[in-house]
């Protein structure tokens, strides 16, 4: 018996079942899937994506994102206290 591996492309549905691109040329019986996300097939990235890409540039350059508390700009110190006042 000789074991063989092919890779056929498909799309997985909402519940779970595969829908294969084509036939697979192996004989009826158990199969291993492995099941690995392929790019969009327009080439666009998404939003998370696109935000993963950029966090991972700033960590790599050390980039400290500014931490801001909200009372500052609501106590008279900050931007807004000093419209208000």
């Amino acid at each position: 018996m000789s074991l063989t591996e092919i890779v056929v492309e498909g799309t997985l549905k909402p519940d779970g079942t595969l829908e294969l691109d084509q036939k697979p040329s192996l004989a009826p019986g158990r199969v291993q899937v492995i099941v690995k996300p392929l790019p969009s097939p327009t080439g666009r990235r998404g939003l998370v994506e696109v935000m993963d890409e950029i966090r991972q540039s700033q960590r790599a350059r050390g980039y400290q994102p500014a931490v801001r508390s909200c009372r500052g700009w609501f106590s008279g110190k900050g931007r807004v206290g000093r419209l208000a006042g």
